[in-house]
């Protein structure tokens, strides 16, 4: 009789948790709700909807075609700089040097930041002030990567390294048109630095030869000052010494010469230093007036010529300005026309890895059911607690 009583009582409680269920299944429909909305809330804020991976594609060999002429007058000049040991140079433009300024750029944060801002990649109006708005956008550009993968080439057995750009977002479309603006914000910034780059290189050769000229200048005159001090005291001592030949007597020369025998080799000892009057006031008076009379006085200074010849060369180089005209025909230059890749992001062939939230969706759906069953079932009890209580 007892179980009898146990199992009825049981059955009675069964139903009624049903229709305690049943009765609170709008406040189980709420919360399943919020939870669902919560995991919206969630993707919104994360900006995870998908992975996008946009492969950086360096220059072909074709469009690298258009540096030939800049780099064949920047080897040669660089190799002059080489050898007279200039401080600055200006690498030849390679394929491998645009990409590596081009990564170098696109790794700066403030170009990123500056790019997320410019598109809207983020909404501002979403942000309470301007200092969370651009709080949000640093750590942006912060999940912003450039990925490295070695691409491997076994007919060749060559390793090759390719770039990607990596983040994630929720709006393929403004993804593309971020992408785009930063792409050419990176060859623009890519460009300016190449073009201060030679700039400061040009002024420097530019500088270094006038100042080359100017000291070769200085030993030029020096050397010409100094043949007239030497020579006005060679004509001071040859006077003196044609006065003692004209005291003495001696018109023509008198120096004896000293004759030793060697086998077939003879040599002679002259000592002229202290009696140069001894080859007589003759031919004193005549190296007098050669010396007067000298109409070409270069060819009598030591080095004369070759200095001469150092600046001649630096005033007549050419090379500096051919130089500079394959620059501004170049792509680099700014104000051209041409347009400047430094290398480019494949926009248009991104792999987008979507995420998928369904699982998300139907575990807050599950979640939310249990939490309103449960919240349903306490306070169901609750109420009976209480009522039974009066009731006692």
């Amino acid at each position: 009789m007892a179980q009898n009583f146990l199992t009825e009582n049981d059955e009675i409680n069964l139903i009624e948790l049903i229709k305690n269920i049943w009765d609170g299944k709008w406040k189980i429909a709420i919360a399943i709700i919020i939870s669902f909305l919560g995991i919206i809330s969630y993707q919104s804020i994360t900006y995870k909807n998908f992975i996008a991976k946009s492969k950086i594609v360096p220059l072909t060999t074709f469009q690298i075609n258009e540096y030939s002429s800049i780099n064949y007058l920047l080897k040669i000049k660089n190799e002059v700089a080489q050898n007279t040991q200039i401080g600055i140079v200006f690498e030849e433009i390679t394929k491998t040097r645009l990409l590596n300024l081009y990564l170098e750029s696109l790794n700066d944060k403030l170009i990123l930041e500056d790019a997320i801002h410019n598109v809207g990649l983020l909404d501002a109006n979403k942000f309470i002030n301007d200092e969370l708005y651009k709080e949000a956008i640093a750590k942006f550009a912060a999940s912003i990567k450039i990925v490295k993968e070695i691409e491997k080439k076994d007919e060749i057995n060559f390793e090759n390294n390719i770039y990607y750009l990596t983040s994630s977002y929720d709006d393929i479309n403004n993804w593309k048109q971020f992408l785009t603006y930063l792409d050419n914000s990176v060859n623009q910034r890519v460009k300016n630095i190449l073009e201060l780059q030679f700039l400061d290189f040009i002024k420097y050769i530019t500088q270094k030869n006038k100042y080359e000229i100017e000291d070769l200048s200085v030993k030029i005159d020096n050397a010409l000052s100094d043949y007239e001090s030497l020579t006005l005291n060679r004509l001071n001592y040859l006077a003196e010494q044609s006065e003692i030949a004209k005291k003495l007597g001696i018109a023509s020369n008198t120096i004896e010469v000293q004759k030793f025998g060697a086998q077939s080799t003879i040599f002679s000892n002259i000592t002229t230093d202290n009696s140069f009057y001894l080859r007589g006031y003759e031919a004193i008076d005549k190296e007098i007036e050669l010396i007067k009379n000298r109409k070409y006085k270069d060819a009598f200074i030591d080095g004369l010529l070759e200095l001469k010849q150092k600046k001649r060369d630096i005033e007549q180089d050419e090379s500096l300005n051919r130089l500079e005209l394959a620059y501004n025909n170049s792509p680099i230059a700014i104000g051209n026309n041409i347009d400047f890749i430094a290398a480019r992001m494949s926009i248009e062939a991104t792999e987008v890895e979507y995420k998928d939230y369904n699982k998300m969706y139907a575990i807050a759906v599950i979640i939310g059911l249990i939490v309103g069953v449960f919240y349903v079932l306490i306070s169901g009890a609750i109420k009976s607690q209480t009522a039974y209580r009066k009731r006692n």
